[in-house]
């Protein structure tokens, strides 16, 4: 929408280690994004701050690609929401890119019309991912629950149990 030459998951560059979801190419400016949800709530989560899973995956982010893209003549920026809605800090970024292209492009509404429609769709985007999470984890549950009462009749049926009993 706003006239970017964008790259998914590119493989462009001689590494295969590091590859970002995004490569950008805007008319003044080069950049790299990696794309990233956390989970606040999760068991492996050790900080109860605010926003420590967003600023965890973050620095990771950074540590993997930032001087790698420096190197390729671009700007890196790690894009991280939190499974609740919340952006990382460096996210803002991306929105301010964004927001400086529309405002350069004919894209027929307003700045803030376009960035308005961008943060409900990546919104709506986050929860329907959400929702998958969730469905995927009940259909599994149910499939486990259904093969351990499939295993339970088998092993009170067979001559098995009753040998070892």
């Amino acid at each position: 929408m706003v006239g970017a030459a964008v790259t998914i998951e590119p493989r462009l560059y001689n590494t295969e280690r590091l590859r970002p979801d995004l490569d950008i190419l805007l008319p003044d400016q080069h950049v790299t994004l990696d794309v990233a949800i956390a989970n606040p709530v999760a068991p492996s989560r050790k900080l109860d701050r605010r926003f420590a899973a967003a600023d965890d995956l973050q620095g990771r982010k950074n540590t993997k690609y930032k001087e790698w893209s420096h190197q390729q003549g671009a700007k890196f920026l790690p894009f991280i929401m939190e499974t609740p809605g919340a952006l990382g800090k460096q996210t803002a970024g991306v929105f301010k890119l964004l927001a400086k292209a529309a405002a350069t492009a004919t894209i027929g509404m307003s700045v803030a019309e376009f960035m308005r429609s961008r943060r409900q769709a990546l919104s709506v985007t986050l929860q329907r991912g959400n929702a998958l999470v969730v469905k995927m984890g009940a259909i599994n549950a149910r499939a486990s629950a259904a093969a351990a009462q499939r295993a339970m009749r088998y092993l009170s049926t067979s001559t098995w149990s009753s040998t070892i009993c």
